[in-house]
């Protein structure tokens, strides 16, 4: 009976170091989480420059071709 009482208290004692635990996980994902959307982000923006400076050029070519 003694080693019951003695895991109980040792689990209700590791309670505020696991709810710490669990929160800097999850901290730490959102960052990662939020810093590769952002990354994604950045591509495609940048992709859509890209296209549509092509898409600049293209025209600026056919009116001098014209």
């Amino acid at each position: 009976m003694l080693d019951s009482s003695v895991i109980n208290n040792q689990i209700e004692s590791d309670k505020p170091s696991l709810q710490i635990r669990l929160i800097l996980r999850f901290s730490l994902s959102w960052f990662i989480f939020t810093a590769i959307f952002e990354y994604l982000e950045i591509i495609t923006k940048s992709e859509e420059k890209d296209l549509l400076e092509g898409e600049l050029v293209l025209k600026i070519n056919k009116t001098r071709d014209m």
